[in-house]
């Protein structure tokens, strides 16, 4: 394959020398691969010495990062894929060789670097994947060895450290698919959550067992290495039998429980009862009768409740609260029926006359799942999750509302520096996060498209009042001023051929307009970042920027059973999801 770009490595290299790296990419599907080599001029010899062959499955190219903290930065290869990181990290070496005085020497994980039996065990589950687990145990010999371990095992450590960061963030997101959720939580080694989440309802089991069954060993390894440390920890053997049954048969992960040497009556209860749920039994009520609900709306609390108002989805209960629950109504903006997703306004939604409370709830989903997620966005920025039971619902005119009761949700829903509520069903839709990368790096990969990209986005910007009227500034002042601003490169429109999403901060904006002292803003609804999104023909396809700066893009997801990306979009008074129209070539 073609190598088409030369870079040298700016700012902390090591020295002496310059270090360049050639590099080209091939785009596939909706992602980019990227490869290249790494060459070292040395300048006492004055030569070129090509030092490594690199690629990366995920587009990104190599980084020079402190990992080891010995004073010279590390050589970073990231070769993730997926929710499985893997990165390649090179250490600059000492060789005594006439033409090559140095060499780049990979950590590795195949041999342990001082001879200690839990050192072993550590290093065996981080081959593994778990890395978080081995990181913490990791910690745990270095403080009995008084905060010093030979400089090869602190190397070692430092690599785990690294993965162990990825994993984590993982398993800390918001996750909307339960099957991404558990799948996030086993990477890291969380046995006991990733279980709670098989447990919560009949289709996260379903659905769960459907990723084990096409598990491809990255968790049986997993499983296995952790039950190698210790053979007795019930979790771990909940998910070894799990998997087992999904794969090989319940009868077979029955006999090897059965043959578990200290396994209590308790436990092996407690795990045949988790075997139960893969075929659906023992639960009240089956996800066969109805789909699972896929449900995506806006969300406020609400003091009084009149019975009359609402159709109760479950007749034989009664609206009334239990200790610490409030009640919630949700607009809902989209749902999925089974068969396709609808979005409000519902104009050609009529339930029948006689049991519209049952058609209701078995179009909805809710009758078997009526489970709610209410996201709230804190002050910092993090996201709070509440659970909550829909208990009925009510459809006036074009408008569908769901009642809800849970826990109280935390008092600054009303602050309009941060999102709406947001309230969505499990199996509604799945976050899709792009890795960013600055402008300038986009530049390098793509430079004809990034200057008449800019010159797109600064005529937007001056339509929308953000910056001043006039002459567009020249591409090197625009690559200056936006060098730096994260975009991500993600086929929204279905056409194979990426659109680029610009997320702009409020201190973006102002760095603009540093030297135009008189354009200035009042309200502070726009201390929000906000987004551009450009077609691949550089038109801008859809803009936070507009008069009114009355909508927000909040997420891009794949919704349930849709090949398409879809926006989700934080309105004024509500959330809409919107999705490309190759008739109408716009997002509604």
């Amino acid at each position: 394959l073609p190598l088409n770009k030369v870079q040298r490595f700016e700012g902390g290299t090591p020295s002496p020398g310059v270090w360049f790296d050639l590099r080209g990419q091939r785009q596939q599907g909706t992602g980019a691969i990227a490869y290249g080599h790494v060459v070292y001029y040395n300048p006492e010899r004055t030569n070129l010495l090509q030092m490594l062959s690199w690629t990366s499955p995920n587009g990104q190219f190599p980084k020079w990062q402190q990992v080891t903290g010995d004073g010279t930065k590390e050589l970073v290869v990231d070769q993730t894929i997926g929710l499985e990181p893997h990165l390649q990290v090179y250490q600059v070496k000492p060789l005594k060789l006439f033409l090559k005085p140095i060499q780049l020497e990979e950590i590795t994980l195949k041999s342990p670097a001082f001879k200690d039996s839990a050192y072993q065990n550590a290093l065996s589950i981080a081959r593994s994947g778990l890395w978080t687990p081995a990181f913490e145990w990791l910690k745990s010999i270095k403080k009995q060895r008084k905060g010093v371990l030979p400089e090869a095992a602190q190397g070692q450590m430092d690599l785990i450290r690294l993965h162990s960061q990825l994993t984590k963030i993982q398993a800390q997101k918001n996750w909307a698919s339960p099957s991404q959720e558990a799948l996030a939580d086993l990477i890291d080694g969380r046995w006991e959550k990733a279980l709670q989440v098989f447990e919560a309802s009949p289709h996260n089991a379903q659905e769960i067992a459907t990723l084990l069954k096409a598990d491809e060993k990255r968790l049986w390894n997993r499983t296995a290495a952790a039950l190698r440390v210790n053979p007795n920890r019930r979790e771990v053997q909940a998910w070894f039998a799990l998997i087992l049954a999904v794969q090989r048969g319940e009868g077979h992960a029955n006999s090897w429980l059965k043959a578990q040497p200290k396994i209590t009556k308790d436990n092996l209860a407690y795990i045949q009862s988790l075997l139960a749920r893969l075929n659906g039994e023992g639960t009240k009520s089956q996800i066969s009768s109805t789909h699972p609900s896929q449900i995506v709306g806006t969300v406020q609390p609400i003091t009084q409740v009149t019975n009359t108002d609402w159709l109760q989805t479950n007749s034989s209960a009664d609206l009334k609260l239990t200790d610490n629950q409030v009640w919630y109504q949700v607009e809902v903006s989209a749902f999925n029926d089974g068969k396709r997703w609808l979005n409000f306004p519902f104009e050609n939604f009529n339930p029948p006359k006689t049991d519209a409370a049952k058609f209701l709830g078995k179009t909805l989903g809710i009758t078997s799942d009526p489970e709610i997620q209410i996201v709230v966005w804190l002050p910092n920025g993090e996201q709070q999750i509440t659970i909550a039971a829909i208990k009925a619902v009510q459809l006036r005119g074009k408008v569908l509302r769901l009642l809800a009761a849970g826990p109280k949700i935390p008092d600054n829903q009303n602050d309009v520096l941060q999102p709406k509520p947001l309230a969505l069903t499990n199996a509604a839709l799945e976050w899709v996060q792009p890795s960013p990368i600055t402008l300038r790096e986009l530049y390098q990969q793509n430079p004809q498209r990034v200057k008449i990209m800019l010159s797109s986005l600064w005529q937007s910007l001056q339509q929308s009042g953000e910056v001043p009227a006039g002459a567009i500034p020249s591409f090197e002042q625009m690559q200056e001023k936006l060098g730096n601003w994260p975009v991500q490169v993600i086929d929204l429109t279905n056409n194979a051929q990426p659109e680029i999403i610009l997320t702009i901060s409020p201190e973006a904006i102002t760095s603009l307009n540093e030297s135009t002292p008189g354009i200035q803003r009042e309200n502070t609804e726009q201390r929000r970042d906000r987004t551009i999104i450009l077609s691949d023909g550089n038109k801008v396809i859809y803009t936070d920027f507009t008069g009114k700066y009355s909508q927000r893009l909040s997420a891009i997801a794949r919704l349930s059973g849709v090949q398409s990306f879809a926006l989700l979009v934080e309105n004024a008074h509500n959330y809409s999801l919107k999705r490309w129209s190759e008739k109408n070539q716009r997002f509604e």
